[in-house]
C-alpha cells in the first residue's frame, strides 16, 4: 500500500516539496484520480499536496496534457479518472458517449479564465477589435501594417481543435461558424506560445492562466479591454470561458469534498 501511495504522489508532480514526507507513515485507504486541462494544473497540484497532507489516508493523482479539457471529460465517462478538469463543456462526442454508457456528469465551476490573443513583444501593435481578430484568422487580414503594425505578414496559430482554449476561440471570435484560414499553423497550447515568443509575426493564443506573468510575451487588449484578473473576475474582458471539475453523478464523498476544497482554494487565490 505504501508503495502504491508513492506513486501516486509521484504522479501529481516530480518536483513535490518536501511537506507531503509528514504523512509517510500512514497508509492510503483512498484514491482518486485526476485529470485535467492543462490551464487548470497548477491549481489542483497545489490543491491536491495541501489536502494530502491535511487527510493522509487518501491519495490524490493529478495528471494533465494537451487537449486535457477533451480528455479529462472522456476519461470520466469511461471511469479511468474520479474527475476532469474541463475549461469547455461536454461536447458532442461526449454527450454520445454518455447516453452510450448510461452516466450522466455534473460540473463545478471552480474560477473563471480568458482566451488572450498573444503576440511577440517587438511587435508594436497593442490592441485589436474582436472584428479584427476574425478578420485575421479567417483570413481576410494578412498583413500587420492593415492593423496599425510593421510591413509584415502575419503568422496565424490556431490550437488544435480538441482543446478548450480552441473551443471559446472559435465560439466567441469566429462567431461559432467561420472557418481559420487553411494558412494557419495548429499547434498545441505550449507550441503555440512558443511562436509567439520567436515569431515577431505570428498570432496565437492561450488560456490566462498558462501565460499569467509571461514576460516573453505580449497580451493583446481587445477592444479596449486588457485580460487581467480584475477584468477576467467581472467578465468585462469578451473571449471568456469557465474552469470546471466534473464528476459522474453520484461521485463517492470523498471525491465531492474534494472538489469543494479545490473551489475554496481558488476563491482564497483571488485579487
Amino acid at each position: 500500500m505504501k508503495v502504491f501511495r508513492m506513486l501516486a504522489v509521484i504522479a501529481l508532480v516530480l518536483s513535490m516539496t518536501p511537506a507531503l514526507a509528514q504523512s509517510e507513515g500512514v497508509e492510503a485507504t483512498r484514491y482518486i484520480q485526476v485529470r485535467a486541462a492543462s490551464s487548470m494544473l497548477a491549481l489542483l497540484r497545489s490543491s491536491a499536496e495541501s489536502y494530502m497532507e491535511q487527510h493522509p489516508d487518501i491519495a490524490i493523482s493529478v495528471t494533465g496534457s494537451q487537449s486535457g479539457s477533451f480528455r479529462g471529460m472522456k476519461s470520466i465517462i469511461e471511469g479511468t479518472s474520479d474527475i476532469g478538469g474541463s475549461s469547455s463543456e461536454p461536447d458532442e462526442v461526449h454527450i454520445q458517449m454518455m447516453e452510450k454508457k448510461g452516466v450522466k456528469v455534473t460540473g463545478d465551476i471552480v474560477q473563471n479564465d480568458a482566451v488572450v490573443p498573444i503576440i511577440h513583444t517587438g511587435n508594436p501593435v497593442t490592441g485589436l477589435s474582436l472584428k479584427q481578430l476574425k478578420q485575421i484568422y479567417t483570413g481576410e487580414i494578412r498583413n500587420w501594417s492593415e492593423v496599425g503594425g510593421k510591413d509584415m505578414p502575419i503568422r496565424v496559430v490556431s490550437q488544435l481543435g480538441n482543446t478548450g482554449a480552441y473551443e471559446t476561440w472559435s465560439k466567441v471570435v469566429l462567431e461559432g461558424t467561420a472557418m481559420v484560414t487553411p494558412s494557419a499553423a495548429f499547434l498545441d497550447t505550449a507550441s503555440a506560445v512558443k511562436s509567439a515568443e520567436t515569431n515577431e509575426g505570428t498570432i496565437a493564443y492561450s488560456g490566462f492562466t498558462n501565460i499569467n506573468g509571461n514576460q516573453s510575451v505580449k497580451k493583446v487588449v481587445v477592444d479596449g479591454i486588457e485580460a487581467n484578473e480584475r477584468t477576467i473576475r467581472d467578465s468585462t474582458f469578451q473571449i471568456k470561458r469557465s474552469l470546471a471539475l466534473y464528476t459522474l453523478e453520484g461521485a463517492p464523498q470523498e471525491v465531492q469534498d474534494f472538489v469543494k476544497y479545490v473551489q475554496t482554494q481558488a476563491n482564497q487565490s483571488k485579487p
